[in-house]
């Protein structure tokens, strides 16, 4: 919204963090309580607005139940209609299940700027979104391997805007929240007196000190704690921003004045780069995806090399080779389960649970389907089940194994 990108927000959600978010950058946009008033007139509507279609936690009606939903549904037209003039839709975080705000979308006969509903993880779509929705002539589409978060902050790299003023450089984003202030006058008195004058100036001071980026001969001179400052917000950013190649181009600097906040950047970047190699890995075959994995190895063993307790690293480090050894056979298809195995436990002794699902993957891919079973029960105690449907389900060790589920995943890892 800040940037131009985003004008309306729809939300059937009754929380204020859509406006805390715009607050959170000095983003003010009209707020519309469509459960309390359904007056719309479309032309007095100013270009930034959200729309709270059930209602606010904070505001005098909610809507709940179904009933409720659907009497309400019927006013909601406009909305949609203003809404969809010239505008591409992002549908996040919804489902559309018992919903009538979903037939308001599924009413559209065609979105002339297209329609985006992004699905939850690896989940295929709803029946009632295929069928109603992602259709040929609608220009809808689904996109899933996301939750909102992470699809956000995705679209958001990729628009050059992430990370936000506030992170990315929080003395300058406190400075332009003071210029909204106005000089004050004392009472009785003619004059105003500026009273940021002296924050002003403090903010100006960190800027220089903290913000501004040192060129890179000064990087090479200076090692000061500024300087290892300066840089550590560089990688920072560079970090948020989805720049990781930029990152690591900073390991000289590390070098030569290492610091663990430096270090912690510096092994997500290569913790990054290995995931995207493993991501092209696994779409292809042969000796490309030999040479794919073995790079993704790299980065993971650069990334341990900086910081050796870093279970992310082993995880994803076993989950690749557990991933190259379905495309090999005999010998090489052991060698390399066992090396994965080798990887996840190292993770599992670190942080207990982080590599119970990848490693239930190597036993049960080993055939032994018993101690797959012994790490998913692992994963379930510890929350970390990758399926939302098991999560709630309780099983014992000896049931797990006669369960839908369990049979599901081994069909998949067969496949």
């Amino acid at each position: 919204m800040q940037s131009g990108f985003i004008d309306r927000v729809l939300t059937t959600n009754f929380d204020p963090l859509v406006v805390r978010a715009c607050a959170l950058l000095n983003q003010f946009p009209a707020v519309y309580d469509f459960a309390a008033s359904q007056l719309l007139k479309s032309a007095d509507i100013p270009d930034k607005s959200v729309f709270y279609l059930h209602g606010q936690r904070s505001g005098f009606v909610l809507m709940n139940t179904v009933d409720e939903c659907n009497a309400h549904s019927k006013l909601m037209s406009p909305v949609f209609e203003d809404a969809g003039r010239g505008r591409l839709w992002i549908v996040v975080g919804y489902n559309g299940e018992s919903d009538p705000v979903f037939d308001h979308l599924a009413g559209v006969p065609r979105f002339d700027n297209m329609l985006y509903w992004i699905g939850y993880g690896d989940s295929e779509p709803a029946k009632h979104v295929s069928e109603k929705l992602l259709l040929t002539d609608k220009d809808a589409f689904y996109t899933n391997g996301f939750d909102a978060d992470s699809f956000f902050v995705s679209l958001t790299q990729k628009l050059g805007i992430f990370p936000p003023p506030f992170i990315a450089k929080p003395f300058s984003h406190l400075g332009s929240t003071l210029q909204m202030l106005t000089p004050y006058s004392p009472p009785n008195q003619d004059s105003a007196e500026d009273v940021t004058e002296i924050a002003h100036k403090w903010i100006q001071s960190a800027v220089k000190q903290f913000e501004e980026d040192l060129s890179s001969s000064k990087r090479k001179k200076s090692r000061t704690g500024t300087a290892v400052r300066s840089l550590g917000a560089v990688a920072q950013k560079l970090l948020m921003a989805g720049k990781y190649d930029e990152v690591v181009a900073l390991r000289q600097h590390y070098d030569r004045a290492p610091t663990e906040e430096f270090a912690e950047l510096l092994s997500w970047a290569y913790l990054m780069q290995g995931n995207a190699l493993l991501s092209q890995a696994r779409t292809k075959t042969g000796d490309e995806a030999d040479r794919l994995f073995a790079l993704a190895a790299e980065k993971f063993q650069a990334a341990l090399a900086i910081k050796p307790d870093m279970h992310e690293a082993l995880n994803n480090w076993g989950s690749a080779l557990s991933d190259q050894a379905r495309t090999k056979t005999g010998d090489e298809f052991d060698a390399t389960l066992d090396a994965a195995k080798q990887k996840l436990l190292q993770a599992e002794a670190i942080k207990p649970g982080v590599g119970s699902y990848n490693l239930a993957c190597v036993s049960a891919l080993k055939g032994k389907e018993y101690e797959a079973q012994k790490w998913l029960m692992q994963c379930q105690q510890q929350g970390q089940l990758p399926t939302r449907e098991h999560l709630n389900q309780d099983h014992d060790l000896d049931s797990i194994r006669d369960t839908d589920w369990f049979r599901r995943f081994l069909e998949t890892l067969r496949d």
